[in-house]
């Protein structure tokens, strides 16, 4: 036989509460208002961070107010209503329980969303950076198991040889996911340092290079040039030497090494290659920050060394303007009758 207390509330009680309802939603309208307002304010910010979290924090605290307006009409309603000794001044605490896991939920997912939203726009152009989805996922996990192990106290059970028992398997299942839980640490050590982001270009010390594709609780993808996929355990690339070709910007820094011949005029082979670099690099429109630039390197065997250097907009577009540039300046070398000398060595007999 169940302990169950219930009596019928009278007519002044209903209206009560309605009317209790219709003041907490009265109120969470006014508090929608408000922020609404807010945003007036917010979006004279340099940062959307403000607006960010106004709009995080709105729903739940409107949700919190039409949840207090049926708490308190119910518990006007019913206030003997009991269930095994359980009634609605129980039930208080747990609902706030629930309501606070889920806004602080609501709200740490939405400041990383903001934070890789951010990192979209400060990366490079035309890559859509995915997101590190596991740490949401293992974010909403322990949010909502502290707020059960809270519930199951609240209600009366006692968690303390529940939280014994699930420290002993926690041991158990770490000795047989050792290698798992390790990528799962380097993928959040990664996810928190940031040396790589999908989307980057990277490059690293054993030569593999490519495209970040995504970064998994326990591996992280790269698409190589060749369309293949290599995939990396977290541990080993956190503990790799890596070449962030999109940090800190996306532009690059093009280096073109070219020999020309002792006869040469050095003033006009420096001025042709000027031209033919600002010339390839309005036509493939990949210019940089800065301006091209020639610097003469040293005195070779058979010629004398010429870097040109040529800052293009990404890391990738070096491939085709050197391809260009380098055909754009035989054409202009000889046509001024600039020679490129082949490897050769002088050699002098005396008698």
């Amino acid at each position: 036989m169940t302990d169950f207390t219930f009596i019928i509330p009278s007519h002044t009680q209903l209206l009560a509460a309605a009317s209790i309802l219709v003041g907490a939603w009265l109120v969470s309208v006014i508090i929608m208002m408000v922020f609404k307002r807010s945003k007036f304010l917010t979006s004279r910010t340099k940062t959307t961070f403000d607006d960010t979290l106004i709009k995080l924090i709105g729903r739940p605290v409107h949700f919190g107010f039409q949840l207090v307006g049926i708490v308190l009409a119910l518990h006007y309603l019913f206030p003997n209503m009991t269930y095994q000794g359980f009634g609605f001044s129980e039930s208080i605490p747990i609902l706030l329980i629930m309501w606070g896991a889920y806004t602080l939920d609501r709200v740490i997912r939405g400041v990383v969303k903001w934070h890789e939203n951010e990192a979209r726009n400060d990366g490079p152009g035309g890559l859509e950076h995915e997101s590190f989805g596991f740490l949401n996922t293992i974010v909403t996990m322990l949010i909502w198991g502290v707020a059960l192990a809270f519930i199951l106290n609240q209600v009366g059970v006692d968690i303390s040889a529940l939280i014994a028992g699930l420290g002993i398997a926690g041991i158990a299942v770490a000795l047989a996911l050792q290698n798992t839980l390790s990528g799962l640490f380097s993928a959040v050590g990664l996810a928190m340092d940031k040396p790589v982001r999908p989307g980057d270009f990277i490059q690293l010390e054993g030569g593999t290079e490519g495209f970040v594709q995504d970064i998994s609780m326990r591996s992280t993808r790269i698409k190589t040039f060749q369309n293949t996929l290599v995939i990396i355990p977290n541990k080993r690339l956190a503990d790799m030497v890596i070449t962030n070709t999109f940090m800190p910007g996306a532009g690059f820094s093009l280096k073109v090494t070219v020999g020309v011949s002792y006869d040469a005029d050095l003033e006009s082979a420096e001025r042709i290659a000027m031209v033919v670099a600002n010339e390839v690099l309005q036509k493939l429109d990949a210019t940089g920050a800065t301006d091209p630039f020639v610097r003469f390197g040293g005195f070779d065997d058979s010629s004398i060394e010429m870097k040109v250097f040529m800052p293009v907009g990404q890391y990738l577009d070096q491939f085709v303007v050197k391809h260009e540039f380098i055909k754009a300046l035989k054409v202009a070398f000889e046509k001024e009758k600039i020679v490129i000398p082949y490897p050769q060595m002088s050699v002098h007999l005396e008698k």
